[in-house]
């Protein structure tokens, strides 16, 4: 949980170093033209309703791109309803895993996939769960970069109580 909670913050420190650099770009035009303003209703008052005009446009362009940037900003932190069906989460794992191939192969990752005691059916966002699945085990690769024995092993099993039973996913690497 805690190495979970460091990842958590360690990804959100990284969305908030880009999310800074983007908006730092806008920023210096917006500068500028103020700054550019400032100048021309000191020192060539004749020339401001010009500059003016040339300036504000600037800021205006600037300013939407800003818009625009936190606008997609707030789509990307908002997760999408659940869009639950029944589905099958071994052809789930196996797609998530098949996008991963070329790096698997690439890294000579032994991959160790046993899913015969998962359940043939769950209700599940498969769109979600697989996005979740391939962040696992590209985290998975990431960290095997530096190591020489590399494996990957994906369960899926049926887990709990006759009145609770849940399909528990575990993604492990060396």
């Amino acid at each position: 949980q805690q190495r979970l909670a460091a990842e958590r913050i360690a990804a959100w420190e990284e969305v908030a170093r880009r999310l800074a650099h983007e908006v730092k770009n806008p920023l210096s035009p917006i500068k500028l033209a103020v700054e550019n303003l400032r100048r021309t209703r000191e020192r060539a008052p004749e020339q401001f309703e010009q500059a003016l005009a040339e300036e504000t446009t600037t800021i205006l362009e600037e300013v939407e791109g800003l818009k625009r940037l936190v606008d997609e900003f707030s789509e990307f932190a908002r997760f999408p309803k659940l869009q639950c069906a029944p589905c099958d989460v071994r052809e789930v794992v196996h797609k998530a895993l098949a996008l991963h191939k070329p790096r698997l192969e690439r890294m000579l990752v032994v991959l160790v996939v046993d899913d015969r005691a998962a359940p043939a059916s769950i209700v599940a966002d498969a769109e979600q769960l697989g996005r979740a699945v391939k962040n696992l085990v590209q985290n998975a690769l990431d960290a095997m970069d530096s190591v020489v024995t590399r494996q990957l092993t994906v369960t899926l099993r049926e887990v709990g109580h006759e009145s609770a039973r849940v399909c528990e996913l575990t993604v492990r690497d060396t």
